[in-house]
């Protein structure tokens, strides 16, 4: 029987006909934690930038045989990563939710922004509505140099540069339910 210790994120390779190139397997150190990788995205030099999680929110680098080469750990935000776009500086936005949940405490959905070494540059938290649980689960950035992320509940936040909310849409609250 598996143990929560014993889950790894995977990473798969193949080519153009779908043979296998590599696997490979990333777990963080902790006995009590485990690791899981959501999404994927080429970086400028040919390496593989990750979302994710190890424990708590997770960025990776793993170059183009799967050897990690970045492996930066938030704890602060508490949360998953599930997915990640690379952004005009170089840099990357990731988005995802914490792991907070209950009724009195829901979820919350996380944007973040780290350079191309993975350092954290800013992050926020949004709440969708705040007494639901809310994820984000696909981010892009927009000609303004904005991203736009959409989640659970139909919505989509649009944010600046830096994260800050400029407008917010759901099809199923009202938009004074956020925050």
């Amino acid at each position: 029987e598996d143990s929560i210790a014993d889950i790894m994120a995977l990473i798969i390779k193949i080519d153009a006909n779908g043979n296998l190139l590599w696997n490979k397997t990333y777990r963080e150190p902790s006995d009590y934690s485990y690791s899981r990788a959501f999404s994927v995205v080429e970086t400028e030099q040919g390496d593989f930038a990750v979302a994710g999680q190890q424990g708590n929110t997770w960025f990776g680098v793993v170059d183009a045989e799967g050897n990690l080469k970045i492996s930066k750990v938030f704890p602060e935000i508490e949360g998953t990563f599930t997915s990640i776009v690379k952004t005009n500086d170089g840099g990357f936005v990731l988005v995802g939710g914490n792991q907070i949940g209950g009724i009195y405490n829901p979820s919350k959905g996380i944007i973040a922004k780290v350079n191309s070494q993975g350092e954290m540059l800013w992050y926020r938290t949004y709440n969708n509505p705040p007494n639901v649980g809310f994820w984000f689960l696909s981010v892009a950035q927009t000609g303004d140099g904005g991203y736009i992320a959409a989640g659970y509940s139909s919505a989509l936040f649009k944010t600046d540069a830096v994260g800050e909310l400029q407008w917010y849409f759901s099809s199923s609250i009202d938009v004074s339910d956020v925050l």
